[in-house]
């Protein structure tokens, strides 16, 4: 079930010195504490290779990579000994790991409402579970399983140009054995991004790599003291990690104390995502953004592939994802939509059969109200990240059809300003092609990005 050659495949045994190199590019501060130490073979590492869309780990268990692409439960039944004996102290969450390749989402997954909700982006250098060294004398769980799952690459992508056509989709089938069905929704694209990703995997070699630190080597850090600084270097990560949850508590009480003193009754649906969009400004919860890297999946192959054999000539296509984002230092905006949320699930009473327009609306008010308190001088938070953040954010919205009232810009204008919405293959960039500004996602989008 695993092999001591890496081959860039499966699951591979090694040690601190055949990794430190691939540590250094992604965390050279880890890795120069480790090199301290200078760990020997007899403490065991592992490297996870997965293809794009496999899942890292669902509501029940971890997965692991095997040599022919497929995947098995991290469990005492389908683990060999040797496996389970290294890593089996994370079946239950996952063995402590370091992303080395790619990128990771974490989400809870509502097929049956056709959504998926973004948590976390784990990209290069990040650790991952840090609940292991958090809670490992601890009694009580606070964390539940059977909520969360990880995925190699992005989860929630989609592409902004419609592609339900049924005799399109049947040339992606001819073409490339796809076996799903064309897509209804934005939550079905991923899947269908996995089919022709893997179908083609040999062209791209798309991969995503973890690092997977063994008991052994995970007792070390815990239990030795020359392993201290990499012990407290792994807490400190964690404990930035959850800095705003910790807060969340003194948050909700200014954002209570805002709606009391000016007199607001907001429709809680709105006032929901509020406050959701005041964590995307923050960096704390993924926005959407157009993907221009192969970080997320593989890019340009899937985009040539809907040119070519989906004959998506008339649109860019652009492939939105999810981006957590740095007011202090993004200069490109990060986005979200009211027709791609799950807010309505948390206040499914609240979201009346309003029209997108009228919520934009009483958004764009409530914002406006928030941003003035929480900049002020005498504000709760002035002395917070919150204070900042409002002097030097702004939130647009954008809707496919004019708005008399002028709170909403057109959608088309969104291409204008964010050149990354023309993202194309580098052979068809002279080809003719206009942004999908009609696209679903547009019927109600805001655009947040730091002023300037």
């Amino acid at each position: 079930m695993y092999t001591e050659h890496d081959e860039g495949r499966g699951l591979v045994k090694t040690h601190w010195a055949h990794v430190r190199d691939r540590v250094h590019k992604v965390n050279p501060e880890f890795a120069a504490l480790v090199d301290e130490i200078d760990p020997g073979k007899e403490l065991p590492l592992f490297l996870a290779y997965y293809r794009y869309g496999d899942l890292t780990g669902d509501t029940e268990n971890p997965f692991m990579p095997n040599m022919e692409g497929g995947l098995y439960r991290l469990d005492e039944h389908e683990a060999s000994n040797e496996v389970f004996k290294h890593l089996g102290y994370g079946t239950n969450s996952a063995p402590l790991s370091m992303i080395l390749e790619k990128a990771m989402e974490i989400f809870a997954d509502l097929p049956g409402q056709q959504i998926t909700i973004p948590r976390d982006i784990y990209l290069p250098g990040a650790f991952f579970p840090v609940n292991n060294l958090f809670f490992i004398t601890n009694q009580r769980r606070y964390v539940p399983n059977g909520i969360l799952s990880g995925t190699a690459g992005a989860r929630s992508v989609f592409l902004l140009p419609n592609i339900g056509s049924i005799n399109h989709h049947a040339h992606l089938q001819r073409d490339f054995d796809i076996q799903s069905a064309p897509t209804k929704s934005l939550h079905q694209h991923h899947t269908l991004f996995k089919e022709l990703a893997n179908y083609r995997l040999a062209e791209h070699n798309w991969r995503f790599c973890l690092l997977l630190f063994s008991e052994k080597f995970l007792q070390e850090i815990l239990q030795k003291k020359p392993w201290l600084p990499v012990k407290n270097y792994i807490l400190q990560y964690g404990w930035n990690k959850t800095t705003y949850d910790r807060c969340q508590f003194y948050y909700d009480v200014v954002f209570s104390t805002i709606q009391k003193k000016r007199n607001l009754k907001p429709n809680p649906f709105v006032f929901d995502i509020v406050k959701h969009l005041c964590k995307i400004a923050l960096g704390v919860t993924p926005g959407f953004i157009p993907l221009t890297t192969d970080d997320f999946l593989p890019l340009e192959a899937l985009q040539t592939m809907f040119i070519e054999s989906y004959n998506l000539t008339k649109h860019t296509p652009t492939i939105m994802g999810p981006c957590h984002y740095g007011f202090e230092k993004d200069k490109h905006p990060v986005y979200f939509s009211l027709q791609n949320t799950a807010e309505d699930l948390f206040s499914p009473t609240s979201r009346t059969s309003s029209s997108t327009v009228f919520e934009i609306r009483e958004l764009a008010h409530l914002l406006d109200i928030f941003q003035k308190e929480l900049s002020s001088d005498n504000s709760l938070c002035a002395d917070t990240v919150l204070k900042p953040l409002m002097q030097t954010i702004e939130f647009s919205y954008y809707h496919n059809r004019s708005d008399q009232y002028n709170i909403m810009r057109l959608s088309t204008e969104l291409e204008s300003f964010d050149k990354r919405f023309r993202s194309m293959p580098k052979k068809y960039k002279d080809r003719p092609a206009t942004f999908a500004s009609d696209s679903k996602f547009f019927r109600g989008c805001i655009a947040i990005k730091t002023k300037g």
